[in-house]
């Protein structure tokens, strides 16, 4: 069992922290939605559909683009990132439950999420979340 979790965890797909064995898992707490006003990656302005979730702060991007070359290289980003203000988050589903669904919310680094307001929302696959 430990030699399998191991190997889990080495691969990046097992989360210490979010599996609990023979229940639903939990979804990320202590949440903070980073809001700036100009994108670090090209200058943009930030969108609230456009963002990842690091180290339970999530950071918006103008471009689907530059999340992506954040996501390759976040450091450089991280240093551009001025005026700040981290808002703490409320999770809306913190059961580990999709809200469309009901599925369990997988145990994994970066679920897919929404962020309304000062509340964030995971769901069990990008499909629910995009659901109307």
């Amino acid at each position: 069992m430990v030699v399998m979790m191991l190997a889990m965890l080495l691969a990046g797909g097992f989360s210490m922290m979010n599996h609990h064995e023979g229940s639903h898992s939990k979804v990320p707490t202590g949440v903070f939605d980073v809001r700036y006003q100009v994108c670090p990656v090209k200058g943009g302005t930030p969108k609230n559909s456009v963002a990842v979730l690091r180290r339970n702060r999530v950071y918006h991007f103008c471009s689907q683009d530059c999340l992506e070359t954040f996501k390759r290289t976040p450091r450089p980003f991280l240093r551009k990132i001025s005026s700040a203000r981290e808002v703490p988050l409320r999770t809306t589903n913190p059961d580990g439950k999709d809200p469309v669904s009901a599925h369990p919310i997988e145990a994994r680094k970066n679920p897919p999420f929404l962020v309304r307001g000062d509340t964030i929302t995971f769901f069990s696959s990008k499909v629910t979340r995009d659901r109307p």
